[in-house]
């Protein structure tokens, strides 16, 4: 579409014959551009005439203004290769640099229409520098225009970064007042966000659009209104999107029919999309089918505008088993790719998927080869979008590309691993920039870097390819001297269920501990310990000549207490190993080790044990967590332990101390932040089938944070980021100055808590504290007692100090605590287990850790042996009555 042609065609016009002028205005005004450019030829007929009889410069001007008004109207009206000969035409005959300018910035639009974008950016970016060097009034508009029409061909040539800034230049250079321009640029703003993922800013654009276009621009409405329909579909609002598409189909049909029939066609194509979304998929065929018997019958069978019903009928019959036609169709749509689009086009990525999974699904020989090259093309895609952006911007793309599902449902671990280790917390890294250009290691140099006796093991979510996608986990495993090794897992929905049934058991252990008696749960802990080491570690298979188990874990796995899980033979994976340690992703082995020990600098020590009462509430989930802070009496315990073991000169800071702006000094970084308080995290119900868009639901990136003192005087109405209301959301926690801290310990309920996103680890506390540059960070589960956590601390720090190994220390420390001879296991995991680390680089080698030398009483072992002391102590007073009958008898 082009709706500013009627506006162009006017202001060219005015330059043309006055009785021509009024003919021209009546054709316009009545929205008949047939007549309109029948008008329009007789008039250059006429100038072409004038100037062969006279050659002036006036009348060689006059012909190319009528022909710029031409081509502009031809292009309006789907005949761009009309419009192209008439207006090189023109270019060739134009004496004013102004109408030279209107001739090939329409040019390039049109060579853009017929599939040459490389000639149309090169003549945009020609006209880009003419406009530069006008003078105002008029520079700013029309390098404004110039980026918006670049910045549209950048995006179907699929270079986003620069596409997305032209697109915003030219928006924030739009006069307020200036509703046409400004509703147009709201529209491609739209289109941009849209192909990327972000599909509520797209609705926010398109919003703003329809409410500044008047009702009179019809053509340009009905865009707006398919456009915003599908960014809704995108969102599940299928109702409202239902009502858009068929809106946008009837309103085509009826202003297209007589005149511009395939003007109508990407209407009918959208309305086909949603009849797929829908379920119904013999419409969507109906749909499609009719879009490319109109293309065919105007463009011929190798015209670009065939790339997207081809696609779509292709999916659509995959939908259906029909696989050897969705196979045609989708080969006829990677041809006219080829063609038309550079390799790095979403569109080309997304045919390649859909033509694998097509093979996957058919038993194709080829598949394996077909996943290669579509993993290939989405990974391209990958690095060159993941360093884009902002990261709700980065985020939202992500939920794009699925670059797993396929390679994992083919099973082929050469195929599996590299994409793992390339693409796993790319954007992590991305954020973090220190590994940013770091390709992912290959087999070798994983097994290369295992310290001796260790595996290490990949985990990653995908779909399996399935009418209805079931989301499973699998993992690749590496060994010393074996290639990688694929295992498929359990499934989401059983994780989830685990998880749900060890949080509710350990809840009911944590109310019965403080008093609260209520029913138990069903499921014993040992159990379900034993059921998600059955489901999710049982299957990898993990050697018995295994002493240290790197793990990468993926979404819902970062909430496993793998200390604690139980095998099949009742031992926990504490006793069986001597080390797990949790690294990000496979690239972390080709990071360096850390160069600064524990005890190389001072410590920063900072605990809560009381909050300030809450003056006023509010009504969300945040303010009832802050209307309930309960003090934390244990934690001045637990620092006065750590405290002993602190190198000369750390600080220790107790409740107002602890406030916002005192926590983190500019100063040289502490080598361990240690932080005792509470912390939140907001449940919210989420779908792990949907994609989430970050704008529409930007409370993720709020839903966890850490409590200060006198963060319960928060007004309820105080802006979400205040550097001084005492609450520390990951955004804020990522910006503070921590490169260089070598350990930040978050002793406090539920900081590891977050969303987690398959291959981008869990969004909260724990990755917050990793981009402010923390290397290891330690983080709780499930909620932890202030009083058990001073003993379990100062054993952790002691061992860490000792090994400079944190994650060896609380992998051993949970052993001691889990395997001690006590009768209450439930409240061992409960006051042990919560605890995870994550380390950012390589694993380090296993340490020698002093014994155990915290004393307990030997409650289990005195229980075993009373029987025998009361048999003794019985024994001894039946010998006693007998010494004292034979004195009296004496």
């Amino acid at each position: 579409m082009f709706p500013s042609a009627r506006d162009l065609v006017c202001a060219l016009i005015l330059a043309l014959a006055l009785s021509a002028h009024a003919d021209l205005e009546a054709s316009l005004g009545s929205g008949d551009l047939a007549a309109a450019e029948a008008e329009l030829e007789g008039l250059a007929a006429d100038w072409e005439a004038a100037h062969a009889a006279d050659p002036t410069e006036e009348n060689r001007e006059q012909w190319a203004v009528t022909l710029s008004a031409l081509g502009t109207i031809e292009r309006a009206l789907g005949l761009p290769d009309e419009a192209r000969a008439h207006l090189e035409k023109g270019i060739g005959l134009a004496v004013q640099p102004a109408t030279k300018a209107n001739l090939k910035e329409t040019l390039a639009l049109t060579l853009a229409d017929l599939g040459d974008p490389a000639k149309a950016e090169s003549l945009l970016r020609e006209l880009l520098a003419f406009h530069a060097e006008l003078p105002e009034p008029g520079r700013s508009e029309g390098v404004a225009r110039i980026q918006e029409q670049l910045g549209l061909i950048l995006l179907t040539l699929g270079r986003y970064e620069e596409s997305g800034e032209l697109l915003e230049f030219a928006f924030k250079a739009t006069p307020e007042n200036d509703n046409a321009n400004l509703a147009r640029r709201h529209a491609r703003l739209g289109r941009y966000h849209h192909t990327l993922g972000s599909h509520q800013r797209a609705i926010d654009h398109f919003s703003a659009a329809l409410e500044i276009v008047p009702e009179a621009d019809g053509e340009f409405r009905i865009a707006l209104t398919s456009d915003l329909a599908l960014a809704r579909l995108r969102l599940g609002e299928i109702d409202l999107a239902g009502q858009g598409f068929a809106q946008a189909a009837d309103q085509a049909r009826r202003l297209y029919r007589d005149k511009r029939p395939t003007f109508a066609i990407p209407y009918i194509n959208n309305l086909g999309t949603f009849a797929m979304s829908a379920g119904q998929p013999e419409e969507a065929i109906a749909a499609f089918t009719e879009c490319i018997e109109m293309l065919e019958a105007a463009s011929g069978t190798d015209d670009a505008s065939l790339i997207g019903p081809v696609h779509n009928l292709g999916v659509a019959r995959l939908e259906t088993g029909d696989y050897p036609e969705a196979r045609r169709l989708l080969e006829r749509a990677t041809a006219l790719q080829t063609a038309h689009l550079p390799p790095g086009h979403l569109r080309v990525a997304e045919t390649a998927r859909n033509l694998a999974r097509c093979a996957l699904l058919n038993a194709d020989p080829d598949a394996p080869e077909l996943i290669d090259r579509a993993s290939a093309l989405g990974l391209d895609l990958l690095e060159r979008l993941v360093a884009h952006g902002t990261e709700t911007e980065r985020l939202n793309f992500l939920q794009r590309i699925d670059l797993l599902s396929l390679p994992c449902a083919g099973g082929d671990p050469a195929i599996i691993a590299p994409l793992l280790a390339a693409s796993k917390n790319r954007l992590f890294d991305s954020l973090l920039g220190e590994k940013d250009t770091a390709p992912g290691p290959d087999a070798a140099e994983i097994g290369n870097a295992l310290p001796p006796g260790s595996v290490f093991v990949d985990f990653c979510r995908y779909a399996e390819t399935t009418a209805d996608p079931v989301l499973r986990y699998g993992a690749i495993v590496y060994a010393p001297d074996l290639p990688p090794a694929w295992t498929p897992l359990g499934t989401e929905e059983e994780l989830a269920d685990w998880l749900s049934a060890l949080r509710s058991r350990l809840d009911w252990k944590a109310d019965t501990l403080s008093g609260n008696d209520r029913p138990p749960p069903p499921l014993q802990l040992r159990g379900i310990l034993r059921e998600l080491h059955r489901s999710f570690i049982e299957p990898l298979g993990l050697p018995d000549s295994c002493s240290t188990v790197i793990v990468s874990p993926d979404a819902s796995l970062h909430f496993l207490p793998f200390a604690a899980l139980i095998d099949s033979e009742s031992e926990l994976m504490c006793e069986r190993f001597d080390l797990l340690v949790s690294i990000g992703s496979a690239r972390d082995f080709l990071g360096t080790a850390p160069t600064r020990r524990l005890d190389s600098a001072p410590w920063r020590l900072a605990g809560v044990t009381r909050f300030e009462p809450r003056e006023t509430s509010g009504s969300t989930k945040l303010d009832e967590i802050l209307d309930h802070l309960d003090p934390l009496p244990g934690t001045r315990d637990e620092l006065r332990r750590i405290g002993r073991l602190a190198p000369e000169g750390s600080v220790t800071l107790t409740d107002d101390a602890v406030a916002e702006p005192n926590l983190i000094t500019k100063e040289m970084p502490a080598a361990v932040l240690h932080l005792g308080t509470h912390s939140f995290f907001l449940d919210g119900p989420h779908d792990p089938l949907s994609p989430i868009d970050f704008d529409r639901s930007a409370d993720l990136l709020f839903s966890s944070g850490i409590v200060l003192p006198r963060a319960a005087r928060r007004s309820p109405d105080a802006p979400l980021l205040d550097p001084a209301d005492d609450l520390l959301f990951p955004r804020e926690i990522a910006a503070l100055p921590l490169h260089g801290t070598r350990l930040v310990v978050l002793s406090s309920c539920r900081s590891g808590a977050g969303t987690a996103l398959a291959g981008e680890g869990v969004l909260g506390l724990q990755r917050a504290f990793q981009l402010a540059g923390a290397r290891e960070v330690l983080v709780a589960l499930w909620p932890v007692s202030d009083r058990a956590s001073p003993a379990f601390m100062e054993s952790f720090y002691r061992l860490s100090k000792h090994s400079d190994h944190p994650a060896q220390a609380l992998w051993e420390t949970q052993r001691r605590f889990l395997t001690q001879p006590v009768d209450d296991f439930e409240t061992a995991v409960l006051h042990a287990a919560p605890f995870v680390i994550v380390q950012n680089g390589p694993p380090l080698p296993l340490a020698e850790l002093p014994p155990e030398t915290t004393s307990r009483f030997p409650w289990k072992a005195l229980l075993a042996s009373l029987p025998l002391a009361l048999f003794v102590a019985a024994w001894l007073r039946r010998r006693s009555a007998a010494h004292a009958e034979k004195r009296l008898a004496g």
